[in-house]
């Protein structure tokens, strides 16, 4: 579905038609993800995604370009653990900043984050507004899953409870053992339940879990892994052609407002 931004040479990417080519940019994490998780399993997750849309024919309208993926990020909450690598956040947003501001001078108009780290999200949605002043570019954001995910409807998924499984806990390891379970130390897997509360925002890892599990890994399968896979790779595949489809004329709409005198 997509092809990779460092497999072309410099002619073949000054080739491409800016109208129809939108740019993918992953961007996960390095920090713990319990005793029982690789600390680049956002990271995992991210890549396997990837391989899993590949599946899908690429969008006749559009070239997709996949870049390289930016697997550092700002994971202060997690610093509690051994493993976990952060960025200051003025470092992450000029990183961020810095990669828009190439593609822009090239003249691309279109990138989509891939996310698979909740600790992005903020900025990842909050400062596009702010960026497509500063770069003249439309940015969108697909999160895994999608903030409004109705994947504990599927068949198989239903006992999943979305609100307790924020971190390394079925979902995540359920995914890895469908993917890489050499990776995965079940015999170290743990229920933790945590219920944050909303308004608690300056909250870290450890607050509520000495494991830093929030979730049940202990019930983690590959076959639940893979339901979520094919679930992800299904709903992001579609928004993707909506994005696609709708990207040169969303925000160039008005409503049809009689406007005389108001001006």
């Amino acid at each position: 579905m997509y092809v990779e931004y460092r497999s072309l040479s410099a002619p073949q990417l000054a080739a491409l038609d800016r109208r129809t080519t939108f740019l993918l940019l992953p961007v996960s994490s390095t920090e713990q993800h319990g005793p029982h998780l690789p600390v680049g399993t956002d990271a995992i997750i991210g890549r396997t995604i990837l391989e899993d849309l590949a599946a899908f024919e690429a969008p006749e309208n559009a070239t997709l370009l996949c870049l390289p993926p930016l697997t550092y990020d700002r994971s202060a909450e997690h610093m509690s653990f051994p493993g976990t690598v952060t960025l200051r956040p003025a470092t992450f947003l000029s990183v961020l900043e810095d990669l828009l501001s190439s593609v822009a001078a090239h003249g691309f108009r279109y990138v989509i984050f891939l996310n698979t780290h909740g600790g992005n999200t903020g900025m990842l949605t909050g400062l596009p507004q702010v960026w497509k002043r500063q770069f003249g570019l439309k940015i969108f954001d697909l999160e895994a899953p999608q903030p409004w995910s109705d994947y504990n409807t599927v068949p198989g998924l239903t006992h999943i409870q979305p609100e307790l499984e924020i971190h390394a806990g079925e979902k995540e390891t359920s995914i890895l053992l469908s993917r890489c379970p050499e990776l995965v130390e079940m015999d170290k897997a743990r229920n933790v339940p945590v219920r944050l509360p909303p308004w608690y925002t300056c909250w870290s890892s450890d607050d509520f879990s000495p494991l830093g599990i929030w979730g049940n890994a202990a019930d983690a399968k590959p076959e639940t892994g893979a339901l979520l896979r094919e679930y992800y790779a299904k709903t992001l595949h579609e928004t993707l052609l909506e994005i696609i489809n709708c990207a040169a004329d969303i925000g160039n709409e008005t409503a049809d407002l009689e406007l005389e005198g108001l001006q």
